[in-house]
């Protein structure tokens, strides 16, 4: 769960820095998300071993991308309250 956080995470909050370690972390992220690699800690394998829907996911990135700044910061609210219930 922590590795589709932070990858969430790194999606989200792009960090002000001036040698650009945000915007890579951001482009890394978006990587992996569309990855279709299976091997462990990749995304699928991650949806795999939480039996969370990864299209579902890829979607919710797609339209958090495609969001207006209003709509990012909802998004954002709404995936920090994100919990899976055990």
């Amino acid at each position: 769960m922590a590795i589709l956080l932070q990858g969430f995470r790194d999606v989200i909050s792009v960090k002000n820095s001036s040698n650009h370690e945000g915007t890579i972390w951001r482009k890394d992220a978006l990587e992996w998300f569309a990855s279709e690699n299976q091997f462990p800690g990749s995304f699928l394998w991650v949806c795999t071993a939480l039996k969370l829907p990864g299209k579902e996911l890829r979607t919710w990135i797609e339209e958090y991308l495609m969001s207006d700044k209003k709509r990012k910061i909802e998004m954002a609210r709404k995936l920090h309250r994100f919990q899976i219930r055990h």
